[in-house]
């Protein structure tokens, strides 16, 4: 078989250092600096928008998209790099395919003692940490995460295709961009830190009660965001359930009665269950929510603006995101 442990994109940790000191003993690799990159690309972002809310166009359509981008005259050379928001659902196409393959692979190696393919695990070692020495995660851990990531990303795309009606509104190219590049890591960063896929078999012992606690808030942030998401599109459809208007009015019920944007709430809420699943020393995983936690509360901001712009009545007891607090 291949050692794959000297082609290491970045140096493993020694051995008998402790899971939480994993990552301070290694060089930072290319995964992780595209995080960082894209968590640089929002910290400015929340600058230009505080503090330079007339910044020209060009930047307006960086940060907006969807209902409160604006409209550009169909001369605009602006016009160019706008997509129809519907093609959100590329990315849950990708994701499924990309997230199933990872999940397929782990479930080979760790359930059905099945080394991975050398040139994928020589891909993890070139763009991540892999393998991680000691792992960040056990076998039972990555698999969980990876289950429940799944289950996340079919339901989106079902949503997609079946819940939500998409109005004629749409989105810079930037942004679609960046949803294909973000279900392609996300999957690589869960696994990247878990043991290494040489068909070393998991062990029912590994099973514990962050276990059960990640995957109680999971199912109970997911269930969330499905019942915003079918709130959002009854706007669009009277009682018997024909779609009336492509137009925007104010959500009421659920989580809507404290936020702007419930489903944003459940998704920080989803992927904080996914760190929980993982054990709480998972490096990657805890910069995949600071990532979250700035894009998810940009756009929330920017939403809840529009919103309370736009509706004279909207209530103002709703907060951004997160419950009396932002």
């Amino acid at each position: 078989s291949i050692n794959l442990a000297g082609m290491l994109c970045c140096g493993p940790c020694a051995p008998h250092d402790p899971p939480s000191l994993a990552h301070s003993n290694m060089e930072s690799c290319l995964l992780e600096v595209l995080w960082f990159c894209l968590i640089s690309g929002f910290l400015l972002a929340w600058t230009i928008y505080t503090l330079f809310p007339s910044a020209p166009d060009f930047i307006q359509d960086l940060l907006h998209y969807g209902k409160c981008k604006a409209v550009r005259d169909d001369r605009s050379w602006l016009r160019l790099f706008d997509i129809p928001k519907r093609w959100f659902s590329h990315f849950y196409y990708e994701g499924v395919v990309w997230n199933s393959f990872i999940l397929l692979v782990a479930l080979l190696s760790y359930v059905g003692g099945v080394p991975a393919a050398w040139w994928l695990q020589e891909g993890l070692s070139i763009i991540t940490n892999y393998p991680v020495h000691p792992p960040s995660a056990d076998h039972v851990s990555i698999l969980l995460a990876l289950i429940l990531l799944e289950f996340q990303i079919v339901r989106r795309l079902w949503e997609c295709l079946y819940v939500s009606i998409f109005s004629d509104v749409t989105v810079h190219v930037w942004h679609y961009v960046l949803g294909l590049v973000y279900y392609l890591a996300v999957p690589i960063s869960i696994i990247a830190e878990g043991p290494k896929l040489d068909g070393t078999r998991l062990s029912v012992s590994d099973v514990r009660w962050s276990h059960v606690v990640g995957t109680s808030l999971f199912v109970w942030s997911f269930w969330q965001q499905k019942k915003a998401h079918i709130i959002l599109a009854n706007l669009r459809k009277d009682k018997r359930g024909y779609v009336v208007t492509r137009g925007h009015k104010i959500p009421y019920g659920g989580w809507f009665e404290y936020v702007s944007n419930p489903h944003y709430l459940s998704e920080l809420l989803m992927y904080l269950s996914i760190i929980i699943v993982l054990g709480g020393e998972h490096y990657l995983s805890w910069v995949l929510q600071g990532y979250l936690l700035l894009s998810l509360g940009l756009t929330g901001w920017i939403t809840h603006s529009w919103y309370r712009t736009k509706f004279d009545n909207y209530p103002s007891s709703r907060a951004i995101i997160i419950p009396y607090i932002f």
